[in-house]
């Protein structure tokens, strides 16, 4: 045989093994990094959502400016308790992102459980204001935008937090399997 050939399936046969090995070790080391992965996103969660960390997550791809949506469910009865939305939406001079927790309340209507803006990059000292900033809109109805409050003098960064909860109302029924607003 010629030299040739011979490296050739030298390395053919490395090759193969080192393919097997590594799909092994994967097999072994993937269910931890997905368990990692996932109580480090419920941690997240949890800064709007408390207890989030206590329930079983189905993370959904989300459509257009609702980049993803979070189930919460039960352990036990698989039932969703609460769901968190990752939204977005056009401010001053940046992408404001934010996550909100809807679930229903006891008449059966969707409440906000907790919001956050996540990200930013409105102008200093102006727009940036919405980090942290109390919009008036836990335990209120998600298509109830009554109660807003705007940021004063960040018209737009404040439009692109409402965008964000009207996204949410505008699908959070569907999501939760029924026609209640």
């Amino acid at each position: 045989m010629n030299k040739g050939l011979i490296s050739g399936l030298v390395l053919l046969v490395i090759g193969l093994v080192c393919g097997v090995l590594l799909a092994f070790v994967n097999s072994l080391t993937a269910p931890v990094i997905q368990e990692n992965a996932d109580r480090i996103v419920l941690e997240s969660l949890g800064e709007v959502y408390e207890g989030a960390s206590n329930y079983k997550l189905t993370e959904v791809a989300g459509t257009g400016n609702v980049v993803k949506v979070f189930y919460l469910n039960d352990k036990t009865s698989d039932e969703t308790i609460a769901i968190i939305y990752s939204v977005k939406a056009e401010g001053y001079q940046s992408t404001v992102s934010m996550l909100i927790a809807i679930e229903m309340n006891s008449s059966n209507q969707y409440v906000v459980a907790g919001y956050k803006v996540v990200s930013q990059g409105e102008t200093s000292g102006i727009g940036d204001k919405i980090v942290g900033y109390d919009f008036k809109m836990e335990n209120e109805v998600i298509t109830n935008l009554a109660t807003f409050d705007a940021v004063a003098g960040a018209t737009f960064s404040s439009d692109a937090v409402r965008t964000c909860f009207e996204l949410v109302g505008l699908r959070v029924a569907a999501d939760f399997g029924g026609a209640q607003s």
